[in-house]
């Protein structure tokens, strides 16, 4: 069986749970105006994903970008890590 549409029809979450549910095994492609992405499933479970884009920022980048943190916090936070 093979899920082809359009997410706006039907939700990620949706699907996420019809695999799981249906045990199946196959990788998920998800097109954006930022690239491909996909999930990889075996036997219902996510065994791999990835988001090749280049566009994608961390979370880092959005919350300075949002104001939400100053530079200054967000290097004593990555030294952190």
């Amino acid at each position: 069986m093979s899920l082809v549409g359009n997410l706006e029809d039907l939700p990620l979450a949706d699907i996420l749970q019809i695999v799981s549910l249906s045990k199946r095994t196959g990788i998920l492609t998800i097109e954006t105006e930022e690239g491909k992405n996909i999930v990889v499933f075996k036997n219902g479970l996510i065994v791999s994903a990835a988001c090749p884009s280049p566009k994608i920022k961390n979370l880092g980048q959005i919350l300075l970008e949002r104001n939400l943190i100053t530079q200054t916090k967000l290097q004593q936070v990555l030294e952190l890590q």
